[in-house]
């Protein structure tokens, strides 16, 4: 079956579904339904499932997190730049309730040091890279 629609019937249509699809995103977006977790790293996979024999910084960002866009990110380059080869490095974008709780990320952005499956550090809204580069120094030799 075929149905036309002239343009002010479908213009009324659109008009009268745009809330109704605007609150699916709102949801979605809130509760990271629909988005699956975005992973740009040094390893495969999910970042909290490597174990291997070199440390692990693990960057959980956000793109309206002002700290990741005016210090932490630069840090996490720095850091990525001086100890490559030695430690790996994932950056997970905050997509939603899910990677929040996956991460235990009650702030974006963190910086979550791990080496074998084990947290060992954790450094919130980061602005200068001494701490984490200490932490990263004392567990890749």
């Amino acid at each position: 079956m075929l149905i036309k629609l002239n343009r002010f019937t479908a213009g009324v249509l659109l008009v009268a579904l745009a809330p109704i699809a605007l609150t699916i995103r709102l949801f979605n977006a809130v509760t990271g339904r629909g988005k699956k977790p975005s992973y740009v790293s040094t390893i495969d996979g999910d970042p909290l499932e490597y174990d291997g024999e070199r440390p692990i910084l693990i960057a959980v960002w956000a793109p309206w997190a002002s700290v990741w866009r005016a210090a932490t990110e630069h840090v996490v380059e720095q850091l990525r730049d001086e100890f490559g080869g030695r430690c790996e490095f994932a950056y997970v974008e905050c997509a939603g309730r899910s990677i929040k709780d996956a991460y235990r990320a009650d702030v974006v952005p963190v910086l979550i040091l791990r080496k074998q499956g084990a947290e060992l550090a954790r450094f919130a809204n980061t602005l200068e890279p001494e701490a984490v580069r200490k932490a990263i120094a004392e567990v890749s030799d």
